[in-house]
C-alpha cells in the first residue's frame, strides 16, 4: 500500500487503496516497481513471470497468490511468516528486508512533497527507479538524461538518417526552387520578414489613399 490513512478514520477511507507491487535483486541491486490494481494471484505472479528471470530464488512473504509461483515458471519460492518471523528461523538469507528497504526509500519522497495527485504516482515511481538504477544523485542527474536522450532520440545515426529525412515534411525556401531543407530559425526569420513587408505595404497603401482623399 502507498499510504495508510492516519488513525484509520476520516474521510480519506472511502477512497480505493493504491497498491504497488515491486521487485528487487541482490545481486545488481536492480529494482522495478509497478502500480497494480489488485493483489490477486493473477496480477502478481504475470508481473513475476515478465521481470523475473528463469532459475531464480524468490524471496517473499506468506501472501496466499505467491503460492503457485514455482507452477508458471523455474521459480525456487522461499517464504517467511512476517506473523511469527522477520526471518526464516531455518535458513537467515530468506528475508525480505532487501524490499522493505526500497519501499521506505520510494515512499520518502512522497513523504517529502507531502503526498502527490495519484494520476502523476506512476511517473514518480518510474523516477525513482530510474535514479536507483543508475546510481544517479542530484549532482550526475542532468548528465544522465542528457546521455538518456541521447540514445532514444538520434535521428541522424548513420543507419536512420535516409529514413529521418524521408518522413519530414519538406519546407523549401521560399521564392525559389531550391531543394534543400532549410532550419527552424531560417523559416520563422522567413516568415517574420514577410510580415514585416506586409505591414510595410499596408502603411504605404494607407498613405497612398490619404493623399489621393486630399
Amino acid at each position: 500500500m502507498v499510504a495508510r490513512v492516519k488513525h484509520n478514520v476520516g474521510k480519506d477511507l472511502k477512497r480505493v487503496l493504491v497498491w504497488m507491487f515491486g521487485l528487487i535483486c541482490r545481486t545488481n541491486d536492480e529494482c522495478y516497481i509497478e502500480i497494480v490494481k489488485d493483489r490477486t494471484a493473477e496480477t502478481l505472479q504475470c508481473i513475476c513471470y515478465d521481470h523475473v528471470e528463469d532459475d531464480s530464488i524468490i524471496c517473499s512473504d506468506s501472501w496466499p497468490s505467491y503460492n503457485k509461483l514455482t507452477q508458471i515458471k523455474n521459480f525456487r519460492h522461499e517464504t517467511v511468516n512476517h506473523k511469527y518471523n522477520f526471518v526464516n528461523p531455518n535458513n537467515k538469507e530468506i528475508h525480505t528486508n532487501r524490499i522493505e528497504s526500497l519501499w521506505r526509500q520510494a515512499k520518502e519522497k512522497l513523504k517529502d512533497m507531502h503526498g502527490c495527485d495519484r494520476m502523476h504516482l506512476a511517473g514518480y515511481l518510474k523516477e525513482f527507479m530510474w535514479r536507483h538504477n543508475n546510481k544517479i544523485n542530484r549532482s550526475s542527474a542532468f548528465d544522465q538524461i542528457m546521455k538518456a536522450l541521447a540514445t532514444v532520440y538520434n535521428p541522424y545515426s548513420s543507419n536512420q538518417v535516409q529514413e529521418y529525412v524521408e518522413n519530414e515534411p519538406v519546407c523549401h525556401e521560399i521564392g525559389t526552387s531550391n531543394d534543400f531543407l532549410q532550419s527552424e530559425r531560417e523559416i520563422k526569420s522567413t516568415k517574420k520578414i514577410q510580415k514585416d513587408k506586409s505591414i510595410d505595404n499596408l502603411v504605404i497603401n494607407e498613405k497612398s489613399i490619404l493623399s489621393n482623399n486630399l
